[in-house]
């Protein structure tokens, strides 16, 4: 329990939330976060700051550079909406994904309407993409912070964050494949990594050369060696719901973590699971905790270790298979849904 003041939410039955993040649906689920709270039988009204970018409409060169060059601008509209919709929602939590464009005097003024203020983000707010000079300035202005990343635990509290939630990564009810689905193997790609270009993805798949790769994702086809590029096999980015499919119908499944992110585990890590997918991850200890390694994942520390595990599994398709279908079952039998997550907010803010 964090506190006396979130006592006063133990009579409420069915809370009604206020979640500020992009509103958007695929082919295979509505709005993730929204969904989960209402199926725990709370209301959820969603504030999508995304309608307010230049790029809504038109994604575009010039409209992704004026989002950024009038970044301001774009607050301050998104801050004066934001206020009347606190104002006047009645609500009883404010749940805050990320955040960046909003002030702290914003969210000063949202916990005088709103019981519970909090933020949760899944990336890393101390890494300039993720974050903005707001987010800096706002640590100390919401109740609590919920966050994957519990290595940075002790950041958040220098930051000035009054407490700190470790809450861990998650697969969509939505997008799970079924039991039957992931017994029919059926394989297109041999070896597939999905995920955008950096330097340090290049040189670990750089041992991949002789191998039929499959890379979906941004910056390959400008970044990319021209060794390389003319062997493997460059996609653009692809779709959640397609994403998925490639999991399920890829015989190694490589995962790199963002090391820019400080990542130590990932979504990847659940999606590939949960697709039924083999997954030959980047070996951590975070992921050694959620995983049994040689079990349920496999893991690699160099490119020299991913490049002869990659030939291992491709010679082995039973005991590769055996390792895909238990990283599966320890996944969705583990409490590791969107809707558990949600279910922790729950329990802890009450």
């Amino acid at each position: 329990m964090i506190g006396f003041k979130f006592n006063i939410l133990r009579t409420i039955h069915n809370m009604k939330i206020l979640i500020y993040d992009v509103d958007f649906k695929t082919s295979r689920t509505v709005y993730p976060i929204k969904s989960a709270f209402e199926s725990l039988g709370h209301t959820a009204d969603m504030f999508d700051w995304r309608k307010y970018l230049f790029s809504y409409t038109n994604v575009s060169f010039i409209n992704n550079v004026k989002d950024r060059i009038l970044f301001d601008f774009v607050a301050y509209k998104i801050n004066r909406d934001l206020k009347a919709a606190i104002k006047t929602g009645s609500y009883d939590l404010f749940l805050v994904v990320r955040g960046e464009h909003i002030f702290p005097e914003t969210i000063a003024y949202a916990k005088k309407h709103i019981p519970i203020v909090a933020n949760w983000s899944s990336d890393d707010l101390f890494n300039k993409l993720n974050s903005s000079k707001h987010v800096l300035s706002s640590f100390d202005q919401y109740d609590i912070h919920f966050s994957p990343r519990k290595h940075l635990r002790q950041e958040y509290l220098d930051k000035g964050a009054k407490s700190f939630e470790t809450l861990d990564w998650y697969y969509r009810p939505g997008m799970i494949f079924s039991e039957v689905e992931i017994h029919k193997f059926y394989y297109i790609n041999d070896v597939c990594f999905i995920g955008s270009w950096s330097s340090r993805r290049e040189i670990l798949l750089s041992s991949l050369k002789e191998l039929n790769l499959k890379l979906c994702g941004w910056g390959w086809n400008k970044k990319l060696t021209t060794e390389l590029f003319d062997q493997w096999n460059i996609n653009p980015p692809v779709a959640m719901s397609e994403m998925m499919t490639v999991f399920s119908q890829t015989k190694i499944n490589i995962n790199i973590h963002t090391i820019e992110n400080r990542d130590r585990i990932n979504p990847r890590n659940y999606d590939i699971a949960v697709a039924g997918g083999f997954q030959l991850s980047e070996r951590t200890a975070d992921v050694l905790e959620v995983f049994k390694e040689d079990v349920e994942i496999a893991c690699f520390d160099s490119k020299e270790e991913l490049k002869s595990k990659c030939e291992f599994y491709l010679k082995n398709d039973r005991l590769r298979e055996k390792i895909a279908i238990a990283g599966y079952y320890k996944i969705i039998n583990g409490n590791n849904s969107l809707i558990d997550r949600i279910k922790q907010i729950v329990d802890i803010i009450i």
